[in-house]
C-alpha cells in the first residue's frame, strides 16, 4: 500500500479494475473528457491478463496520453496521467489509493468480476450491466446504495462524473457498502467462494 501511495500522491484517482478488450477504450475516452474538470485526475488501469500490457499501454499512448507502468517508476511526474498495473496481486493495495473504480468484465459480456475486494478497501465501485457472475452480491450492494450499475458507456461517464466530483456521494457509497459488509459476514464469504471459482474461468 505504502509504494501506491507513494506513486499516487495528492492525485484524484480513477481505477480500472480487472478490465477486459473494449473497456480500456471506454475509460479513456471518459479520460479524456475528465481531466478538464479534474486536471490532477490520474487513470490507472489494472488490466485482468498481464498479456495484454503492451496493448493498454499502446491504447493510452494513441489516445495522446502519457503512461507509466507500476513496475517502472516510484514516484509519479505531474505529466505523467496513466498508470498501469502491470504486476499480479497489487489490486487491494491499488484499491485503497483510489477515490473511484470501475470493475471490468462487466461492461463486455463476461459476467463481471469479483467487486468485493475494492469495498473491502472503502473505494466506491461501479459497475456495468453484464453481472451474471456475482449478482446475488452486486444487488444487495446496489439496492441498498452501496454502489453504481450502469447500462452502458453514456451512463458510465456521467455516474463517473457525478461521484468523482462530489466526495459526499462517495462517502454515503462507502458507508452503505460498510454497513452491508458487516450486515452480511458469514453469507457473503460463501457465496464469494463460489464466484470467485466462477469468475476465474475467464
Amino acid at each position: 500500500v505504502d509504494s501506491a501511495k507513494k506513486i499516487v500522491g495528492q492525485r484524484t484517482v480513477l481505477l480500472g479494475a480487472s478490465t477486459h478488450e473494449g473497456e480500456e477504450d471506454v475509460l479513456l475516452n471518459i479520460f479524456t473528457d475528465l481531466r478538464i474538470l479534474i486536471p490532477n485526475l490520474l487513470l490507472i488501469l489494472a488490466p485482468r491478463h498481464m498479456n495484454r500490457i503492451g496493448r493498454v499501454n499502446s491504447m493510452a499512448l494513441k489516445y495522446g496520453f502519457n503512461p507509466e507502468l507500476f513496475s517502472k517508476t516510484d514516484s509519479l511526474s505531474a505529466d505523467k496521467n496513466i498508470l498501469i498495473i502491470d504486476r499480479m496481486g497489487l489490486l487491494p493495495s491499488i484499491y485503497c489509493c483510489s477515490h473511484l473504480a470501475f470493475v471490468g468484465g462487466s461492461l463486455v459480456p463476461l459476467g463481471g468480476h469479483n467487486m468485493l475486494e475494492g469495498v473491502r478497501a472503502g473505494c466506491p465501485i461501479i459497475m456495468g450491466p453484464f453481472i451474471e457472475n456475482i449478482e446475488d452480491i452486486v444487488r444487495d450492494f446496489e439496492e441498498n446504495g452501496g454502489m453504481s450499475i450502469i447500462k452502458d458507456s453514456f451512463a458510465l461517464k456521467s455516474e463517473i462524473k457525478k461521484l468523482l466530483t462530489d466526495s459526499s456521494l462517495r462517502s454515503q457509497m462507502r458507508l452503505a457498502a460498510n454497513a452491508i459488509l458487516e450486515a452480511s459476514k458469514g453469507s457473503l464469504e460463501i457465496t464469494e467462494s463460489g464466484i470467485v471459482n466462477a469468475i476465474n474461468r475467464n
